[in-house]
């Protein structure tokens, strides 16, 4: 997702968006329900994945509160 989201030309929110349900959001889903009981650290682990992809999609910087970016991203048309 970051060679798509380059400095020196960027792919819009939508096809970002795309990318990360199509390749990212299911190995995150698999490893929530394989690491049900998994420690905490393993969750935070995936959380910082998901907040990642979150930052690039929108293109917010790190200080960006995450329920904002999720209201962002979740408002970004899907056609």
């Amino acid at each position: 997702m970051r060679k798509l989201a380059g400095t020196s030309w960027r792919a819009n929110g939508e096809i970002l968006k795309r990318v990360y349900q199509g390749a990212v959001r299911p190995h995150l889903e698999y490893g929530s329900t394989a690491w049900s009981t998994a420690a905490k650290t393993h969750q935070q682990t995936m959380d910082r994945v998901q907040n990642q992809a979150l930052r690039i999609i929108t293109g917010s910087m790190r200080s960006t509160p995450i329920k904002t970016m999720e209201e962002v991203a979740a408002m970004q048309p899907l056609s």
